[in-house]
């Protein structure tokens, strides 16, 4: 049920020849149950039928619509921006869609239940090609009095309000503007400019689904190649607003914010890519601008990185070409975390497992067992290797430093999101209490695997 103010919304939706996503997103605004809303859709003149599709829309529902060449897509939300009438304003992409159909309704409830606050911020379901719910965020890990949510935070990239899940009384921001002069991200510069003058009290933390986004390539976010440009648009928009507000910090300061933009492009790449050549570069620059980046050192030691005369050393980069198998037999104990039998060990065999939990629980626990002796760490390095095909969901595997009661820490973190996938993780065994390994859940609630094989190999 709504209370006594109908507050109208203005959905900003940006779209360049995406006829079959427009559709559905536009479907999922039509089943609303509170339909005081305005949609308005900025087409970047596409030529997949989209502005015969609109016109016929504009029938059925409050639609306006511009259809010609953008410069960007943050052109294009400006353009957006500009047009809407509504009391509450909200960007919405192509690959999202509002949860269920009573989003608009509860939000209107929430501004009024907090007539005080000028911004809602909710919960985003992520889905997988098939349209299944893999998990669902909350904003900054569900803390409703995140001190960190501030302008320096934002600047640095360690804490992300999540845009598109976000909704703004437009008579609050309607002077705060996007960046035109960036390719992407230009609502950096927004809300850098909100934040000067707002901060987590302004805003309404709805602890409720309010979008799906889909979570794979598709996603200009999930792809490695999209980060230069997103970075060098933040960096320019950090640029220019600190010439707008000369007072706000110094040139330290600056290049802490810069160190920690490269180090948010480290650590979303790392989620999807694993360490590789770019990540690897982002964290030198980070370095560069801040050597005591305390998120790179952090980030560093959880993944065994090593920097000696500038280089970066770590033990990811091995293979089986490089290595010989240990002469001995090695025994593998796995523990399965959904079982009745939950707290033995097991003696490994090949199996396929198949979870349905949490969707960054721990599911496996795996120990090197009575062969201890054997190992010769005086004279050799020993890897360990998993072989496992990845069948459905997302993976995470990691060292396990300590299992002492509340003194476990987890170390050397690796990320498998590729389904139908043959993967052959390799851990360099340091001594002899460096043989226990977890494997995850790493976002996403069904997980199924086979593991294959665990092997030891070493290196004269």
């Amino acid at each position: 049920m709504n209370l006594l103010e109908s507050n109208k919304f203005s959905l900003i939706l940006a779209t360049k020849n995406s006829i079959d996503n427009l559709k559905e997103t536009i479907k999922s605004i039509k089943l609303q149950d509170y339909q005081n809303f305005e949609l308005i859709v900025i087409d970047g003149y596409s030529n997949d039928g989209t502005r015969e599709y609109l016109e016929i829309e504009k029938r059925n529902l409050n639609l306006i619509y511009i259809s010609e060449p953008d410069k960007s897509l943050v052109d294009a939300y400006n353009k957006g921006w500009k047009l809407a009438s509504g009391d509450i304003i909200s960007p919405i992409a192509t690959d999202e869609r509002l949860f269920d159909k009573h989003v608009l309704g509860n939000i209107n409830n929430q501004f009024n239940l907090h007539k005080d606050k000028f911004f809602l911020t909710g919960n985003t379901a992520f889905t997988n090609q098939s349209d299944e719910i893999i998990e669902i965020i909350k904003p900054f890990g569900g803390d409703k009095i995140n001190s960190k949510f501030n302008l320096l935070s934002h600047l640095s990239c360690e804490t992300v309000l999540p845009m598109h899940s976000t909704f703004f009384k437009r008579k609050i921001i309607e002077n705060y503007k996007f960046d035109l002069n960036v390719k992407a991200c230009g609502d950096y510069y927004f809300l850098a400019n909100l934040l000067l003058n707002h901060n987590h009290e302004n805003f309404i933390f709805f602890d409720r689904p309010i979008l799906k986004a889909l979570k794979t390539r598709v996603s200009s976010s999930y792809r490695s190649e999209n980060f230069d440009l997103m970075i060098i648009s933040k960096i320019s928009s950090l640029e220019k607003f600190r010439a707008s507000n000369k007072d706000l910090f110094n040139q330290k300061e600056l290049n802490s914010i810069k160190s920690g933009i490269y180090m948010w492009g480290v650590e979303q790449i790392i989620t999807f890519d694993n360490l590789n050549n770019q990540s690897l570069n982002y964290l030198k620059l980070a370095i560069n601008y801040d050597n005591k980046n305390k998120r790179a050192s952090k980030f560093m030691k959880f993944h065994g990185i090593e920097e000696r005369n500038g280089h970066f050393i770590y033990d990811d980069q091995i293979s089986e070409t490089n290595l010989k198998k240990v002469n001995f037999k090695c025994d593998f104990f796995i523990k399965n975390h959904h079982t009745f039998l939950k707290r033995f060990y097991f003696k490994f065999k090949r199996k396929e497992f198949s979870f349905k939990t949490d969707s960054y629980d721990k599911l496996l626990d795996i120990k090197i067992g009575n062969k201890k002796t054997e190992f010769d760490f005086e004279n050799k390095k020993y890897w360990i290797k998993f072989d496992i095909f990845l069948i459905k969901g997302r993976i995470a595997t990691s060292k396990i430093m300590s299992q002492k009661k509340n003194n476990e820490y987890q170390y050397k973190e690796k990320y498998f999101i590729y389904e139908n996938n043959t993967l052959k993780i390799f851990y360099k065994l340091d001594n002899s209490q460096d043989l226990i390994f977890r494997i995850r859940n790493f976002g996403e609630y069904n997980s199924r695997f086979i593991l294959n094989d665990i092997s030891i190999y070493y290196k004269d």
